[in-house]
């Protein structure tokens, strides 16, 4: 990556490495047995990196996105990519569905709802999510609601709230 003049990247980098020993800690047993630590760690430390991770991704793929065209290649790669492998799951999903004994006509709204907001599987959830984080920072860089410098702060509290 390039050594932008604009931002110092620094201390982001360093809370890369933190969030993501975090995501490695969350998806380990149990850490301590005193509860309010093992809370601590996991429930409030773990649940930042992932919003974390989204709008940093967002913040440092928008500029090299400028260009609406290149924006528009590079979502219809990853959009084709998501349904594809939505696609692969798609039986998994049905065997889900048919489990919670749910009326059979409900099936395409559960479908629409996997693709939108949760992914057709469990470890497809991360998709719409960037892509939502992606679609928030380009209309906050393109509306000037934040200045691009408090950018990963602003967007970084909503998105960590769960």
């Amino acid at each position: 990556m390039q050594k932008n003049p604009l931002y110092n990247t620094s201390s982001i980098s360093f809370f890369q490495y933190l969030f993501a020993i975090a995501v490695i800690l969350v998806h380990s047993g149990r850490l301590t047995s005193y509860e309010p630590v093992h809370f601590g760690l996991k429930s409030i430390l773990g649940r930042l990196a992932v919003p974390f991770f989204i709008v940093c991704a967002s913040f440092f793929l928008k500029p090299s996105l400028r260009d609406a065209r290149k924006m528009k290649a590079y979502l219809v790669k990853i959009v084709k990519t998501y349904l594809f492998w939505s696609c692969v799951y798609l039986p998994y999903a049905w065997v889900f569905f048919s489990s919670l004994h749910l009326p059979v006509y409900l099936f395409p709204a559960g479908v629409l709802i996997a693709l939108l907001y949760l992914g057709m599987c469990y470890q497809l959830w991360y998709i719409p999510a960037f892509l939502l984080g992606l679609f928030l920072v380009n209309q906050l860089f393109s509306i000037y609601i934040l200045a691009p410098k408090h950018l990963l702060f602003g967007l970084f509290i909503p998105f960590s709230c769960q």
